[in-house]
């Protein structure tokens, strides 16, 4: 599932679920937080260093795929089948965050607890894949598609899904400051 991927980076076990143990060097997010987020927003306490801090958050993500399972759409690909609680500071977004519904993910697992679209996406909608300056986005969603294809935001701005080792994506991930 997508706590096991390489974009976030559990530890898998011999039973096929991702654990609550982070393989050495973590996932790509790992990266991204440590390199461009916690150097602008800050780690510590805001009142020594003057930066906010990232909130660290308890949501739930997919932590098994079944190969065989039936997605959403009755079509035997691969799906999720499991998840669990974990303790998180920046993830991908989810279908429903960006979309207001599902498109692609393969069961309702793949929404955890990110039910709500973003009011900047439903005021906006331009802003799905664009910074509303000229760039436009093609970036990753944490949604599972199948056991090798994850949901990801086209520069058009629609959904699609393509497979989980395309590196060519970019990622758009989302946290909270306080």
């Amino acid at each position: 599932g997508y706590a096991g991927s390489a974009m976030v980076g559990y530890v898998v076990g011999s039973d096929g679920l991702a654990t609550e143990t982070k393989r050495d060097g973590g996932g790509t997010l790992d990266t991204v937080l440590s390199t461009y987020i916690e150097p602008d927003f800050g780690v510590s306490n805001p009142s020594k260093d003057g930066k906010y801090h990232i909130i660290e958050y308890e949501t739930i993500l997919t932590n098994l795929i079944d190969s065989t399972s039936s997605n959403q759409w009755g079509s035997n690909e691969g799906a999720s089948s499991s998840w669990g609680w974990y303790t998180r500071k920046l993830d991908l977004m989810s279908e429903v965050n960006v979309f207001g519904s599902t498109v692609w993910s393969s069961t309702g697992l793949d929404i955890g607890i990110d039910n709500r679209q973003y009011a900047i996406f439903q005021l906006k909608p331009e802003f799905i894949n664009t910074d509303g300056k000229g760039y436009y986005y093609n970036y990753w969603l944490k949604a599972v598609v199948s056991s090798s294809n994850y949901a990801l935001i086209t520069f058009s701005g629609t959904a699609t899904n393509t497979k989980a080792d395309e590196s060519v994506r970019s990622v758009r991930p989302r946290f909270l400051i306080g």
